[in-house]
Order: C-alpha cells, then structure tokens, then sequence
C-alpha cells in the first residue's frame, strides 16, 4: 500500500476511534448516576470519585490490554 494511503487510513481510523471514545465520555457522563445506582443494586463496588475517573480507567485498561496483545504476537512471530 502507498504511504500516503497508510497514512490517510491511519486518520481515518484515528478518527473513528476518537468518536467512539467522544461517545463513551458522553454516555458515561449522561448516565453516570444510572452506573452507580446500578452497581449498587448488584453489590458491586463502584470506586470512582466521578465519570471522568471511569472514563480513564476504561482508556487505561484498554491501552494495557492492547499493549499486551501486541508484545505477545511480536513475541510468537519471532
């Protein structure tokens, strides 16, 4: 593929996960009460001072997870 083709996809991937991330950012702090109360009723402890400490702990987890993917298939390619 050209590079400048890479590059174009690599934007536009860029901006769809951006969206998406814009999207969860929104509905978490839309229905954060909602999150709470329903961790309540199921016992589940809910740890985070607001929906933005959530929203990064989500992002954080994801990261890690994508992190780990990615080591682990370098790994088995070598």
């Amino acid at each position: 593929m050209h590079n400048s083709r890479k590059r174009c996809k690599a934007l536009q991937n860029l901006q769809i996960e951006t969206d998406a991330d814009k999207a969860l950012y929104d509905l978490l702090k839309v229905g954060e009460s909602e999150i709470i109360f329903w961790a309540n009723t199921k016992n589940i402890s809910y740890p985070f001072a607001n929906f933005q400490e959530l929203f990064i702990y989500i992002l954080k987890a994801r990261f890690e997870r994508n992190q780990s993917t990615r080591e682990q298939e370098k790994s088995e390619s070598l």
